[in-house]
């Protein structure tokens, strides 16, 4: 009985942290650093923040989540940032995701947020969902 409970305690000890938002959403043309764009903030163990909108990469048009994480804790942690985005009758459009290690103290930006797509399919997303995932 013992163990079984030791082990139990030692299960709880690596909780692992995994949040989900999902919303409506009309993408419109920005930059990362247009406040006016729908966002996403979160204080923790790490902050972050994820803005949406469309720009060029590379010649062509995509949908960025730009994604701005600090670890507050003391330690490195690795987290995953996925996100997907949706038409009106809920067929995938896009997804986008980074996995990284973040230092302690240190903010960062992630760079690979974003999915390619063409005009006439990015104009058609209406809804969104975003998952983070404590690794």
């Amino acid at each position: 009985m013992r163990t079984l409970l030791l082990f139990s305690l030692l299960l709880l000890s690596f909780e692992v942290f995994s949040k989900t938002y999902e919303g409506k959403i009309e993408l419109q043309e920005g930059k990362s650093y247009d406040n006016s764009l729908p966002v996403i903030v979160e204080e923790g163990e790490v902050a972050y923040s994820i803005r949406f909108y469309v720009d060029d990469f590379a010649g062509h048009e995509a949908i960025y989540a730009y994604t701005r994480v600090k670890n507050i804790a003391g330690y490195e942690q690795k987290y995953a940032f996925h996100a997907s985005f949706y038409d009106a009758k809920g067929d995938l459009i896009a997804v986008c995701r980074h996995t990284t290690n973040l230092k302690p103290g240190v903010e960062t930006q992630l760079g690979g947020m974003y999915s390619e797509v063409a005009p006439s399919e990015w104009k058609k997303v209406a809804s969104f969902k975003v998952k983070v995932t404590k690794l």
